[in-house]
């Protein structure tokens, strides 16, 4: 059984059925976990616990113990849009490009990212 627990960021899933019952199972229900949402996990936090998820275009957070309670289906991932990660990007070249995004460098200034020699 995969329940949302297991997903690793980026994948997308949908909920087959929610076996918390009482007023747990209510409240993720009410979140959109129902059987049939289609929804993917955006991010887990540090320490794993709590978990990110997009559903029905919401970013809700839940627990890993409730996530173990919500039993999905993987769906195939989406095409990749203009401006997003491309598979064969590794992590190291992402955190390059975020850093560029937040910090541009300053004109006139070479870069001190190592190996380029580029003058901006």
């Amino acid at each position: 059984m995969l329940t949302a627990a297991h997903l690793e960021n980026g994948e997308r899933f949908k909920v087959k059925k929610v076996i918390l019952g009482k007023e747990v199972g209510k409240r993720l229900a009410d979140m959109g976990f129902t059987k049939g949402a289609r929804g993917t996990m955006i991010r887990c936090a540090l320490l794993g616990d709590p978990l990110e998820v997009r559903i029905y275009g919401y970013n809700v957070s839940i627990r890993r113990s409730e996530a173990e309670g919500i039993e999905v289906e993987k769906l195939q991932p989406e095409k990749t849009v203009s401006g997003c990660a491309e598979p064969s990007e590794n992590k190291a070249s992402l955190l390059e490009k975020a850093l560029q995004f937040c910090f541009p460098p300053l004109s006139g200034v070479e870069s001190s990212m190592p190996g380029n020699k580029k003058s901006y």
